[in-house]
């Protein structure tokens, strides 16, 4: 397994001109992740590290899980309301 030790926050703060590739990157990924039915569950900037060469990697799959349809909001457990989406933070409370 691979060490990656900058985390986003750390590595767009000091590559501030990155920060859309970043952005294009994280995007792509997450849209790999859900063409497979595949919900991340913890996405974060803690969970997106940076490698030196510039290319992310997507961390912590701890909460992933497959996906079986729609969504549920009484199906999501540890939700941060700082990274949910509005919809989220207004169904969940």
């Amino acid at each position: 397994m691979e060490f990656v030790p900058q985390s986003l926050n750390e590595y767009a703060f000091s590559h501030i001109d990155s920060i859309p590739t970043l952005l294009r990157q994280m995007f792509e990924a997450v849209s790999y992740l859900h063409s497979h039915d595949i919900v991340h569950g913890d996405l974060n900037p803690g969970n997106v590290r940076v490698r030196a060469s510039g290319v992310i990697a997507l961390v912590d799959f701890g909460l992933s899980r497959v996906s079986s349809g729609e969504p549920n909001p009484k199906t999501i457990s540890n939700l941060n309301p700082r990274f949910a989406a509005p919809v989220w933070r207004t169904r969940l409370g």
